[in-house]
């Protein structure tokens, strides 16, 4: 079950414009394209379902919509792939690589 907090807002993400990311199958390698928001230095990895996520984060697509999508191609509870997701925006967020759109 989806927290309350996204029950309540399900919000709609979008990834940064300054980073790009590229598919690496299973991987999704994500790299910096200009400094201020995240570190030049840094290339950032995430696996299959993490990168999977990252594909749908499109400014269209709401949190409930994502982990339905998610739970069908991964064979996962939307309890598990809430939380994950959860964990996920947040260290997304942390990186200033992803931001809330308004809905």
């Amino acid at each position: 079950m989806l927290s309350s907090l996204y029950m309540q807002n399900d919000p709609i993400y979008k990834k940064s414009r300054a980073v790009v990311s590229r598919p690496l199958k299973p991987e999704t390698l994500i790299l910096p394209l200009k400094a201020g928001s995240v570190n030049l230095n840094q290339v950032y990895l995430l696996n299959e379902t993490a990168g999977r996520i990252w594909e749908l984060l499109d400014g269209q697509r709401s949190v409930s919509t994502i982990v339905g999508l998610i739970t069908q191609e991964f064979e996962v509870t939307s309890a598990e792939v809430a939380a994950d997701f959860a964990k996920l925006v947040s260290e997304l967020q942390q990186l200033n690589i992803l931001e809330e759109v308004a809905n």
